[in-house]
């Protein structure tokens, strides 16, 4: 019951919606991985914001690929965008659609037809190619696509800049009142149509310095343009991580070692075959360290890890459950940091994982199956991470992740659904996936 109630003492904190009826669709070229890279990853980040994603790597616009589509990205390395991309750029845009279409480095045809493009088809204003600039690897979200957090607005920069631009809006700038832009939008059209232009596909790739902040600035960018919405107390903008940082894979090794040569604090490490077994775990030490292996069914099991020292890592939890219709609560609380690794196999199992008060708080789960219920609480001082990863076969699942703080507050969330699509955020399986993810002081 304590869970529960924990759980749902946080009720009150706004839902972080995410559209799910929008559609993308990304040209990129298909040439090792000029632009391979960046589309994976441009389509991982849609698809957490709720947009079904297509792509295509013809070197021609087609009218048919674009038709109804919300969002189209073009980031066709060093194609040319010639008369028939213009025309169909152009309805497409004059329609209501937005556009983001990406230049290649150096002086290319694929440049100027852009340039061409938004002076001569559209219309809509100007603006000047420049290059060579040694400060052009970094960039700076502007108006209102900058973020209240100051250091996300640091982003990757082009390899090529805008200046003498006229009729639009800068978006991204060498600096916050640089009068050169690499990123600039002009709005078309009575539809809400617009275009946003850029140099460089190196930008968008997944190992970018500035990566995170990418995702972020793209997430404004589309809330904006109104493709996208979020809400919360504190307005946070989701980030995403695919693992502990170094410093925190520091201090589980630590933990790990701590315990396992020294003889300090909680040792348990307990391998459970069979069904209908209670399994009640207890550790009161610091530091705390726990490796479970439960292989049958309708098992219950519960874990307490409470950390009473004041300095040094508090808990380390690895959980392994394969079996239909098991209960699992874990509890990590006290004061120093706390890190769990949870891989669920099988169905219809239910799990509250509460980590709570001072210290870091990671969790990695692994959910697979259906009709699993799983609740996730990250509360306290420290800064919270968690990367979970659902997959289903055809049945349903009840996901919620909760982390409340006024530190940094992280989270991944991909998942494969029956139909063999992969995304993260949103769940589009009609047999009754739930998800919800909530962000809030």
């Amino acid at each position: 019951m304590m869970f529960k109630l924990i759980l749902f003492s946080l009720s009150s904190l706004l839902f972080c919606s995410v559209a799910q009826s929008e559609t993308a669709f990304i040209y990129y070229k298909n040439s090792g991985t000029v632009t391979t890279n960046q589309y994976t990853n441009l389509k991982s980040e849609l698809e957490g914001l709720g947009f079904t994603v297509t792509g295509s790597t013809s070197g021609t616009v087609s009218s048919t690929d674009i038709s109804g589509k919300d969002l189209v990205i073009d980031i066709a390395g060093s194609s040319n965008c010639g008369s028939t991309c213009k025309t169909n750029y152009d309805n497409y845009v004059s329609g209501g659609g937005k556009l983001l279409i990406v230049g290649s480095n150096g002086t290319t045809n694929r440049n100027s037809g852009i340039e061409a493009l938004i002076e001569s088809k559209m219309s809509v204003g100007s603006f000047t190619q420049g290059g060579g600039c040694s400060t052009c690897y970094v960039s700076t979200a502007v108006g209102d696509y900058a973020s209240s957090t100051s250091s996300e607005n640091t982003l990757p920069g082009s390899d090529k800049y805008m200046y003498n631009m006229s009729g639009g809006t800068p978006m991204a700038t060498n600096g916050s009142s640089s009068t050169i832009s690499i990123w600039y939008k002009w709005d078309y059209g009575s539809n809400g149509g617009s275009v946003a232009v850029t140099f460089g596909y190196g930008q968008f790739l997944s190992t970018h310095t500035y990566a995170n902040n990418m995702d972020a600035f793209l997430a404004r960018v589309l809330e904006e343009e109104g493709l996208y919405t979020s809400s919360s107390s504190s307005s946070p903008t989701p980030s995403y991580s695919s693992g502990p940082t170094s410093a925190q894979q520091t201090r589980i090794n630590s933990a790990i070692s701590n315990v396992t040569t020294s003889g300090e604090g909680s040792k348990v490490d307990i391998d459970v075959t069979g069904n209908d077994n209670t399994i009640y775990i207890d550790q009161a030490g610091e530091p705390s360290y726990l490796l479970l292996d439960v292989i049958g069914n309708t098992n219950i099991v519960d874990i307490d890890q409470d950390a009473t020292g004041t300095t040094g890592y508090g808990h380390y939890s690895e959980v392994l459950i394969d079996g239909d219709r098991n209960d699992l609560d874990l509890l990590q609380s006290g004061a120093g940091n706390k890190a769990a690794f949870v891989d669920i196999d099988g169905n219809d199992n239910v799990l509250d994982i509460i980590q709570k008060e001072g210290g870091s708080h990671y969790l990695q789960l692994d959910l697979i199956g259906d009709d699993h219920n799983a609740n996730v609480l990250q509360e306290g001082s420290g800064n919270h991470a968690a990367t979970v990863e659902l997959t289903n076969s055809g049945g349903g699942w009840d996901f919620d992740l909760i982390q409340s703080g006024n530190t940094n507050k992280t989270y991944s969330l991909p998942h494969s659904m029956s139909d063999g699509t992969t995304t993260s955020g949103t769940c589009y399986n009609v047999s009754g996936c739930t998800l919800s993810v909530t962000q809030g002081d």
